[in-house]
């Protein structure tokens, strides 16, 4: 009688990981994470102080210096630790979630030398349907960027208004901005748009959006949809 041969499992095959985990002055925890092998895989991040587990993150986050260097660039994380918490613990650490597998060095708390780069965002676009986009920029002073759709420059973007970015425990200040796309790009097709500085220096954000000439219901009209679905078209 032939013995069946095991194939291993997926929980077997252990990630080739590419991680690092920074403490900076503010009490912000960055890093990133992914595997070399499947670089468009995301992971759950769970943060350690003195090994219990605090708190948990994704890592979607953009980093700047991967994308510069041609890597996955969307894996970034990062989160503000209260300081008395530091200041109570010895040791801080992440893994990735359910897996125990660590992410970059663990952070000595009782070393001076805790002081890294800061992998936070410092911009963020959003499409809000249509035409419509809002969004904001790690900025002191007024901002004055050009958008970009499909590669071509099409409207100027002043970002000189001030919003509240960040999670509670850490606000910060912000440049914002809000701007619509000409009316040529609402022709029902996929478009891509970014941001760029007076220089030409890109702005590390983008968005996709479909627009409609006559909105969302005109296009459900020229299907031939329902009356229901036509009312939460007009909604849009």
């Amino acid at each position: 009688m032939s013995r069946l041969s095991r194939q291993p499992s997926e929980r077997t095959i252990r990630p080739k990981l590419v991680s690092r985990l920074e403490l900076a002055r503010d009490g912000t925890l960055s890093g990133f994470v992914y595997d070399a092998q499947e670089p468009e895989r995301r992971y759950s991040i769970e943060i350690l102080l003195d090994g219990l587990v605090f708190s948990t993150t994704y890592a979607d986050a953009f980093v700047p210096e991967l994308a510069e260097q041609a890597h996955q660039a969307s894996c970034g994380f990062a989160i503000t630790i209260e300081p008395d918490l530091l200041r109570a613990a010895r040791t801080l650490e992440a893994r990735l979630a359910n897996l125990g597998t660590p992410v970059g060095q663990s952070v000595n708390l009782e070393s001076e030398g805790a002081n890294r780069a800061d992998l936070r965002k410092t911009c963020q676009l959003r499409w809000l349907g249509g035409l419509h986009f809002q969004g904001w920029i790690d900025s002191d002073s007024a901002l004055f960027l050009e958008a970009i759709v499909d590669g071509e420059a099409v409207a100027q973007v002043n970002a000189t208004a001030w919003t509240h970015v960040g999670e509670a425990a850490a606000h910060r200040n912000a440049r914002a901005f809000d701007f619509h796309a000409p009316r040529r790009f609402a022709d029902g097709r996929v478009h891509r748009v970014s941001l760029r500085r007076e220089d030409g220096e890109p702005i590390p954000s983008t968005a996709v959006f479909v627009a409609f000439p006559d909105g969302l219901a005109g296009m459900i009209d020229a299907l031939g949809g329902y009356g229901a679905e036509r009312l939460r078209g007009s909604a849009v």
